[in-house]
């Protein structure tokens, strides 16, 4: 009989620096409400003067996602930097890159991730699928979340299942110290009996804060209707946002002085992300060895 081992994530005992201005929005699965999230976000930041860009650095099968953000950001980043790792074959993006016959390497997606944050003022990340879904060989969203030390907003449909749905993704999350995290429910356009009671249950087993977005209709995607829903959910929106500011606190005193100043320089550069990320490297080598055991 098989059995599942899940192993604490393995951080470096060296607090690591990164650019500060990235939010991760992971969901509990696909089609819960990433995209219009990410895309509200966007449009909020730069009504409040931010420059602000947005990835999903993963897409399988069509690029509707990808466009969705293209369009919210004013098409001032193109679609190649968007998505950079695209496939054709609609499924999990390791499963997608093996049909293609191409490997996604961990160090490349953190390059290109980095790379753009330090060309803004505020990034935003959106995971493609459900938080564990895998992206590349022994690596999925939680091990670039570790790498990135940024903040996290979870998205969950806010229907019955979701309670299980994002306590489990929250257990996952809470394997990464200092992570900041929030939660945001999408409302359906006819929600079950149990979508009333979902936030206040969630918040009853766990200390994250919870939000929920009304149901913004068919064209919720469509930039017009995002500006007018920015506007409307500004309140929400700013509330959600904040997440970073913490964030950005919390690493600050985690380099401290001069030398985490030295650090922030040094690990800007590709050397540092590859530095970085050898403890990530050696928890999926031992999530491995133990799934052989088992």
């Amino acid at each position: 009989m098989s059995s599942v081992v899940i192993l604490p994530i393995v951080m470096s005992k060296r607090c690591y620096s990164t650019p500060g201005n990235i939010l991760f929005i992971t969901g509990t699965d696909t089609g819960v409400g990433k995209t219009v999230l990410t895309s509200l976000l966007v449009a909020h930041l730069a009504a409040a003067g931010r420059q602000v860009f947005a990835m999903k650095p993963f897409c399988s099968g069509g690029l509707q996602d990808a466009e969705i953000l293209y369009e919210a950001q004013k098409r001032r980043l193109p679609i190649s930097q968007i998505s950079p790792f695209h496939f054709e074959p609609a499924m999990a993006p390791l499963l997608a890159a093996r049909q293609c016959g191409r490997i996604i390497h961990f160090l490349d997606v953190l390059e290109k991730i980095t790379t753009l944050a330090n060309r803004c003022e505020q990034l935003l990340v959106e995971g493609a699928g459900g938080l564990l879904s895998p992206l590349g060989e022994k690596y999925s969203a939680v091990e670039l979340i570790a790498s990135l030390q940024c903040p996290v907003v979870v998205v969950a449909a806010n229907r019955l299942g979701t309670v299980n749905h994002v306590l489990l993704t929250l257990a996952a999350l809470r394997r990464i110290p200092a992570l900041q995290c929030k939660v945001v429910l999408m409302n359906a356009r006819k929600p079950d009996a149990s979508a009333r009671f979902n936030k206040a249950l969630i918040r009853q087993f766990a200390a994250e804060e919870v939000f929920s977005l009304p149901y913004l209709g068919r064209r919720a995607s469509c930039p017009d209707i995002i500006e007018e829903s920015s506007r409307n959910l500004k309140k929400t929106l700013a509330a959600v946002a904040e997440v970073r500011i913490l964030s950005t606190a919390l690493r600050k005193n985690c380099a401290g002085g001069k030398a985490g100043g030295q650090r922030k320089k040094e690990n800007n550069s590709l050397a540092g992300i590859r530095k970085k990320s050898k403890a990530i490297h050696r928890f999926s080598k031992q999530v491995a060895r133990s799934r052989k055991r088992a």
